[in-house]
């Protein structure tokens, strides 16, 4: 069975100018049927006013991933063209659910996908660690050896932030990245909006407060683990909302080459 866990919390400039959290995220692990797997998703909401409905347009990005899940999991994740369709299938039931939304809700105002604007990231994993990774937009997906050494999958490294981030209000078919992967040599997988990418810039970063915050706990404790460096990362020189969500693959990391343990203050120090 695969541990999951996740957490959203509002930005400091969020907080300060009474803005709702524009993130959604969902961590899902099914056990004890004839199929097991596990899902991990965040979705950034936009946020500014042209994107005034981006908080709703994230929750239904990540309602349609929920939704598409377990039927995946059934099916298994060994057709390329499977994976290709259901990249398009994520696109069309979002905006299919949004265009129904925005009838039932705000049907006085004239309808645009951009009102909606999102991105979307998240990693759907089968019993057999086979996994199909899926982007459009910015943000961080990592993955984890048995060390704790990361690799990313189409994540805004190095990206120029002078352009706007791809989205699912206006997105073609080339903009939606996705992948199949065979996770037997990781340990875990991370998928983050761009307020944690801010944050953990490094791969040296990001593979020690992977160890020591998530390898080395479970249960309640990884939760709260979680939970508290999504909540005091979203109030340490970030504006935007912070979303993470992470699934284990295996309990416990080799203890070769394990990096010292490192605390938010001192990673804030290192990425100045």
């Amino acid at each position: 069975m695969y541990e999951v866990t996740g957490a959203t919390h509002r930005g400091k400039s969020h907080i300060e100018n009474n803005m709702s959290n524009q993130d959604s995220f969902c961590s899902i692990s099914i056990s004890g049927t004839e199929k097991k797997g596990a899902l991990i998703a965040v979705a950034d909401g936009h946020g500014s006013e042209a994107h005034k409905y981006s908080a709703a347009g994230a929750k239904i990005a990540i309602s349609v991933t929920k939704a598409i899940f377990p039927a995946l999991v059934k099916l298994g994740f060994t057709s390329s063209k499977l994976l290709k369709q259901l990249s398009k299938t994520v696109l069309y039931q979002w905006q299919k659910s949004v265009l129904d939304y925005h009838y039932k809700n705000h049907s006085d105002e004239e309808f645009s996908f951009v009102l909606y604007g999102t991105t979307l990231r998240f990693v759907m994993i089968d019993e057999n660690s086979n996994a199909f990774f899926f982007s459009v937009g910015d943000g961080i997906t990592a993955i984890f050896d048995k060390t704790g050494n990361p690799s990313f999958f189409e994540n805004s490294h190095g990206s120029n932030t002078d352009e706007p981030t791809a989205s699912l209000c206006n997105a073609s078919l080339s903009d939606l990245k996705y992948q199949f992967i065979n996770l037997d040599e990781s340990s875990g997988v991370l998928v983050a909006t761009d307020g944690f990418d801010t944050f953990l810039n490094t791969a040296k970063n990001l593979k020690k407060h992977f160890v020591h915050t998530v390898m080395f706990s479970s249960g309640k404790t990884l939760q709260t683990n979680i939970e508290g460096l999504s909540r005091e990362y979203s109030q340490i020189n970030n504006e935007d909302d912070s979303s993470i969500a992470i699934v284990k693959l295996q309990q416990e990391l080799s203890h070769e080459h394990l990096p010292s343990e490192v605390s938010l203050t001192e990673k804030q120090e290192e990425t100045l």
